[in-house]
């Protein structure tokens, strides 16, 4: 049986810049509720921007491509899934069904008048649940391939399964919060999923501190963002936070594959920096009258394209369940002294 280990999964600076992040949100979070206020730095019509650019949205935009493209767990993992002809099959098939939905979303008048409710179905309610609902899974993803890091004995990867059932019951939480949301008779018993939810958080990892599973490792302050997440609908600096620590855990996951000698800096780096100014172009589009145009619209296509496939790609990348991904990602699995 291996001996606890002090170690982490990503670089301690970068982990304490997470935790820093985690704990700015609980403060701000609390002066939100105490003297009645709202936090938030934008206009409404400049979240986008700010989100992208400041909160660092385009880096977990765009990782998956990048992972996929030039590092080698990255790559293991597309070699083995394109030598499978069922694979190849299905990825087709998503790949397209993606474009389709990518084309529907930003040409909305393409829909016939009958079918306003399947727009409202594909469109506005994909655009509100699924990427919450991906973001939980991907912080999943990244908490388990801490997990699979981590020496400090067994304790971690049984608390792995009681992870699970919590992310399963956050997605149900918020789904649950999306229906109720236009109800106005059921709009005070919206905070009770979310307070079901902090408190099956809570008493799990109380749990897990008074029996030691998170000792010589850096995984508590880690989890304390699940407590965060049930508050995402309730609070504008929840959802900054939560979304500034999920750019930077992409920043961490970089690092961490050229601290691996993984595959050149600066390729990387000038790809994401195109890729920001090619958000940046798109924000500014969204602003302006050239959003009707035929370019523009090729534009917003290409990116409502390049934004769901992320999604599509990260629910691959993450799923374990895959031989094909834990082979690919096991060279990730390793973690810092």
């Amino acid at each position: 049986m291996q001996t606890a280990m002090t170690k982490h999964y990503f670089s301690s600076r970068d982990e304490a810049v997470l935790n820093a992040i985690v704990i700015a949100a609980i403060v701000l979070f609390t002066v939100e509720m105490i003297f009645k206020v709202r936090v938030s730095p934008v206009e409404a019509q400049n979240w986008n921007m700010f989100k992208n650019v400041v909160l660092l949205n385009s880096v977990h935009l765009v990782f998956p491509f990048l992972f996929l493209g030039f590092f080698a767990p990255g790559k293991q993992l597309v070699r083995a899934k394109l030598q499978n002809t069922g694979d190849r099959r299905f990825l087709l098939l998503a790949f397209s069904a993606i474009f389709i939905l990518a084309i529907f979303t930003v040409n909305k008048s393409l829909l016939p008048a009958g079918l306003e409710p399947l727009r409202y179905w594909t469109v506005h309610l994909f655009w509100i649940i699924v990427p919450m609902l991906h973001s939980i899974r991907q912080s999943w993803g990244i908490s388990a391939l801490m997990t699979k890091a981590t020496p400090s004995a067994q304790g971690l990867k049984n608390y792995a399964r009681v992870e699970g059932k919590m992310m399963l019951l956050y997605s149900v939480g918020y789904v649950v919060l999306f229906v109720f949301n236009d109800i106005a008779e059921l709009r005070p018993f919206q905070i009770v999923p979310a307070l079901v939810c902090i408190g099956f958080a809570a008493m799990a990892m109380l749990s897990a501190w008074r029996t030691q599973l998170f000792r010589g490792t850096n995984k508590l302050m880690f989890m304390l963002r699940l407590l965060l997440w049930p508050l995402f609908p309730f609070s504008k600096a929840i959802q900054m936070f939560l979304i500034l620590s999920h750019g930077y855990e992409y920043i961490a996951l970089l690092k961490k594959g050229f601290d691996l000698q993984d595959t050149k800096v600066t390729t990387v780096f000038a790809l994401f920096g195109i890729f920001v100014f090619y958000v940046v172009i798109i924000e500014v589009l969204r602003l302006t009258d050239y959003a009707s145009t035929t370019w523009a619209a090729i534009l917003l296509t290409s990116y409502s394209f390049i934004t769901i496939s992320h999604y599509f790609i990260d629910s691959l990348i993450y799923r374990f369940k895959d031989k094909a991904v834990r082979d690919a990602q096991s060279s990730w699995m390793l973690s810092y002294k």
